[in-house]
C-alpha cells in the first residue's frame, strides 16, 4: 500500500505544499515507538520504522517532504564537488563476515570502502563509504540518502550520513561572519595523509604530540596496505565557526609544522562539512566544540 505525506509551510498569507509518497506494508507491531512506526515496514526494508529508530529519518515517509522543505529554506546554495560518507555500525563479534559483505556491496555500486581506526573515542572503529558527486546540494543530498538506504536494505545499521563540499565549492563561507550564519554543526575538515617509516612508527608519541599542538587528530585506514614497512596515517583538523580564510591559515600552519619535522606528506584534502547526521559519533576523538 502507499502513504502520501503532505507538509504545508504558511508564511505572510501564502503557503507552499511539499509532498512525499511511501510504499510499504502494515505488519504486527515490532520495536519501540508510536503505533504507526511499530506497524509500518517500508517496501524492500527488512524492519519496521520503529526497529530502525536510530536512523528512522532515512526510512520515514516524512523524509521526502522535509528534504524539500530544507532545500526551500536553505540559507546557502552549495554547488560543486562533494564527498559523501555513509558510516555503518560495525560488530565483528556478532558477524565476522560483515567486512567482506560491506566490501562486496561497495563494489556492486562502485563506491570505495574505508575502515577507519581511531586511537581513542567512543567509536574507535568506523566502517564507511567514500564517493564523489557534483551538482547543487539539493541534488547531492537525496543521493546520499539513497546510498544510506541501500545499505539499510542489506541489513546494515546506519550510524552517520555525511556530505562534505570541497573548499572551492560555491557557497562555502569565506569569512567568520558568513560561517556564523550557517548551522552550528557545519565545519571545515582538513586531512593530511602522511607516510610513516618504521622508525617514525616506533615513535608515534612524536607525531601525536605534534598533532596535539595544532589541535589535530590521528587515524588510519585499515583497508589500505603499503609496502616496505611504510604505513599511512591521516591527520585530521576540524574547525568550527570559522570562514575559509582563517580555517586555511590553521591548516597551512599544521602542514608547515609536519614538513619541518621531516614527515612525508602524501596528499592533503580540504573540505567543508555541509551535512553531518551524527557529529557525536566522533566523541572522545574530536569534540564538537573543537
Amino acid at each position: 500500500m502507499d502513504i502520501e505525506v503532505l507538509l504545508c509551510l504558511a508564511h505572510n498569507g501564502t503557503h507552499k505544499v511539499f509532498r512525499g509518497l511511501s510504499s510499504g506494508y502494515l505488519v504486527s507491531p515490532r520495536g519501540e515507538g508510536n503505533t504507526f512506526e511499530k506497524m509500518w515496514r517500508p517496501l524492500d526494508y527488512p524492519k519496521t520504522i520503529a526497529q530502525m529508530a536510530s536512523y528512522k529519518f532515512l526510512v520515514s515517509p516524512r523524509l521526502g517532504p522535509y528534504t524539500q522543505l530544507v532545500n526551500y529554506l536553505r540559507p546557502a546554495c552549495y554547488r560543486g564537488l562533494f564527498e559523501t560518507h555513509i558510516t555503518v555500525k560495525t560488530d565483528l563479534q556478532k558477524d565476522p563476515h560483515q567486512i567482506q559483505k560491506f566490501k562486496d556491496l561497495c563494489t556492486n555500486i562502485q563506491v570505495k570502502p574505508v575502515l577507519i581506526e581511531l586511537p581513542n573515542g567512543v567509536n574507535p572503529t568506523q566502517m564507511m563509504t567514500a564517493s564523489y558527486s557534483t551538482g547543487p546540494i539539493d541534488e547531492v543530498l537525496p543521493g546520499a540518502y539513497k546510498l544510506s538506504q541501500y545499505f539499510i536494505k542489506h541489513d546494515f545499521d546506519i550510524q552517520r550520513t555525511k556530505i562534505e563540499a570541497m573548499c572551492s565549492t560555491e557557497g562555502v563561507p569565506v569569512t567568520d561572519q558568513e560561517a556564523l550564519l550557517l548551522p552550528h554543526t557545519n565545519y571545515f575538515e582538513f586531512h593530511i595523509k602522511v607516510g610513516l617509516n618504521p622508525d617514525q612508527l616506533a615513535h608515534m608519541e612524536q607525531i601525536s604530540s605534534l598533532c596535539h599542538e595544532h589541535n589535530a587528530h590521528l587515524s588510519k585506514n585499515s583497508f589500505k596496505v603499503m609496502l616496505s614497512g611504510v604505513e599511512e596515517r591521516f591527520i585530521t583538523l576540524r574547525i568550527y565557526k570559522k570562514g575559509k580564510a582563517n580555517a586555511l591559515e590553521a591548516f597551512n600552519r599544521c602542514v608547515s609544522a609536519i614538513q619541518q619535522k621531516g614527515y612525508k606528506i602524501l596528499t592533503t584534502q580540504r573540505e567543508y562539512s555541509v551535512f553531518d547526521s551524527n557529529v557525536q559519533l566522533d566523541s572522545g576523538w574530536i569534540e564538537q566544540t573543537t
